[in-house]
């Protein structure tokens, strides 16, 4: 067996949870690596895993909402499919790469009277149950809290997060197929298979490996212009120390050029822009919508009022009462480009 069990994961805290997949490398975490996560960049990762920045995210209602609603899922997948689904709650570690960390939702194997057909079944054994895994099973959820994702399954795809998801976990187990159950709102259960290659696995598992190396050389990887790569260098470097001045290399000239560069790009791209909306709202007028051969291009709609609360007033007219509420809003860095430079 190419894995071993760290844990049995049912019955810890959501903390606790969090503490053990921070030992290294879980298959939520391979889209950041593959730099293919619309969420968190190779950067931020690195930085979270090596100690740099503290763990923020612990979960939100989707996730919630994911969690409660999975074993529901599994067993909806279970009837309409007449699988027999097995329950592990261990997290396995790979031997051969203990960085390489697999919390598995379930499994799916041979049938008999110990594994039933259309049930989920509990195994707690120290090894895979002993009858033929035939594939790992993952539970999604989308559209259960906010607008979702379903067109990200149309035409037999899986969204490239939870397919890069299953490689990982594929690569530590060495189980080949993974099938992906998702409770699309709007649409119900689709269902979708991935059989990954010895080559997709081996290519998981360079990746990954030269990505925990950066992590404990304290190398980091390249940055991005991901806002969770900007988030974590505000965070790594919160304020500025007084009198530091730091010399540019000929490298940091050039960055620098390209940088000076491309916002002045950005400008003038910004200003088209703003230039051509300002004739589709002068076309409009006080229509509140504009279509094409019957197909509607954009509309332009009012808002409702709504109503604010004016502090400036506040202030004047209740000094003492304003001063009692303030409180210190934490300052932060700014970059400001010298003119002519």
């Amino acid at each position: 067996m190419s894995y071993e069990i760290v844990s049995f994961v049912d019955g810890l805290t959501n903390e606790e949870w969090l503490d053990l997949r921070s030992m290294g490398i879980g298959g939520s975490d391979t889209a950041a690596i593959f730099n293919e996560s619309a969420f968190t960049s190779a950067y931020s990762l690195w930085a979270e895993k090596s100690g740099r920045v503290e763990r923020t995210f612990t979960g939100n209602q989707a996730t919630e909402w994911g969690h409660l609603l999975e074993e529901i899922v599994a067993q909806k997948f279970a009837t309409d499919y007449e699988a027999a689904v097995v329950k592990w709650p261990v997290m396995l570690r790979s031997k051969a790469h203990p960085f390489m960390l697999a919390n598995l939702d379930f499994l799916i194997v041979q049938a008999d009277e110990n594994f039933p057909a259309g049930e989920i079944t509990e195994w707690r054994g120290q090894h895979l149950p002993p009858n033929a895994v035939l594939s790992i099973l993952e539970i999604k959820t989308t559209g259960i809290v906010g607008r979702g994702g379903g067109a990200y399954w149309q035409d037999d795809a899986v969204p490239r997060g939870y397919e890069l998801q299953g490689l990982h976990y594929s690569a530590v187990t060495g189980i080949e197929s993974v099938v992906f159950a998702a409770l699309v709102a709007g649409e119900g259960l689709v269902v979708r298979g991935r059989v990954y290659s010895d080559e997709e696995r081996y290519n998981c598992v360079q990746r990954e490996a030269d990505f925990w190396k950066h992590v404990k050389e304290g190398i980091a990887p390249d940055s991005d212009g991901m806002p969770s790569t900007l988030e974590t260098i505000s965070k790594m470097y919160p304020t500025h120390k007084e009198g530091v001045t730091v010399e540019a290399d000929d490298f940091l000239i050039d960055t620098y050029t390209q940088y000076v560069k491309t916002k002045a790009e950005l400008k003038e791209v910004e200003s088209r822009a703003n230039e051509l909306r300002a004739k589709l709202e002068i076309a409009i007028g006080e229509g509140e919508a504009m279509t094409y051969n019957g197909e509607t291009l954009f509309t332009f709609k009012a808002t409702k009022d709504s109503e604010t609360f004016d502090a400036k007033a506040f202030e004047k007219e209740h000094p003492d009462l304003y001063s009692a509420y303030l409180k210190t809003r934490k300052g932060y860095r700014v970059m400001r480009l010298k003119e002519g430079k």
